[in-house]
């Protein structure tokens, strides 16, 4: 099963890239970290990281208490948050800076 969502995912990328491209022309935002999409997006720190990736807002809002929960319990362990959306990414930027 594991095989058939891997290569479904493959074969799919391609038509979520031209989606994210097509968004971008309505809003810019959409190309702003477009390789935090597809997992290649890269940390601002060089030490060993937790990276949360949120989808949306709402992912976002239900991270938040973990996120929280990871910066109190481990203050200096870097916490980086990834997502899909231009308004998740601002979410996280209000939040946490």
């Amino acid at each position: 099963m594991r095989l058939f969502y891997l290569v479904l995912s493959y074969l799919l990328a391609p038509f979520v890239v031209l989606i994210l491209v097509w968004k971008g022309l309505g809003n810019r935002d959409y190309w702003e970290r477009f390789e935090e999409r597809f997992g290649f997006g890269h940390s601002r720190t060089r030490r060993p990281a937790v990276w949360l990736h949120a989808v949306s807002v709402g992912e976002v809002m239900a991270a938040s208490s973990l996120i929280r929960a990871l910066r109190a319990e481990f203050p200096d362990l870097p916490v980086v948050v990834t997502t899909v959306t231009p308004t998740g990414a601002r979410r996280v930027a209000d939040l946490f800076g």
